[in-house]
């Protein structure tokens, strides 16, 4: 069976004005305050997902033990087709965020990240404008 590696940040990013301070999301995951993820590359990330509901493959979800990048990975999750996991398509217009025609607040969307809508803003300060994020839901919620 594939395995889909989806690592999350224990801390800030360096480029985080929070840099080094703990974003405690393996325990909201684990508490379903962090319900979803925002990664870059929705293409892949689609494919992925639908292998995952198709029972051929799971997701990994791991932090850095140590080190990012020079440390072994520990799995904290595991995620199957018995479970809830899925992608939507997320846009960023410069000004707003949109979900198909539902345009999604900043709060909401940071809210469901595991993120106050300031830390969310400076995480993704750089996103990319008009072209579309994945949403990786751990949760049967979707927008």
């Amino acid at each position: 069976m594939k395995k889909y590696v989806l690592i999350v940040s224990e801390f800030f990013p360096g480029s985080h004005s929070m840099a080094g301070h703990p974003t405690n999301f393996p325990l909201k995951i684990k508490q379903y305050e962090k319900i979803h993820t925002v990664r870059t590359n929705y293409g892949l990330w689609l494919k992925r997902l639908e292998e995952v509901q198709k029972g051929l493959a799971i997701i990994s979800v791991r932090i850095w033990t140590g080190k990012p990048y020079k440390s072994k990975q520990g799995e904290i999750f595991k995620y199957d087709n018995t479970r809830q996991v899925g992608v939507q398509k997320l846009l960023f217009d410069g000004t707003k965020y949109w979900v198909g025609k539902n345009q999604i607040s900043v709060d909401e969307l940071s809210k469901n990240d595991g993120l106050t809508k300031e830390q969310f803003m400076e995480w993704f300060k750089d996103a990319p404008i008009n072209e579309p994020l994945a949403i990786i839901h751990f949760t049967s919620f979707r927008y």
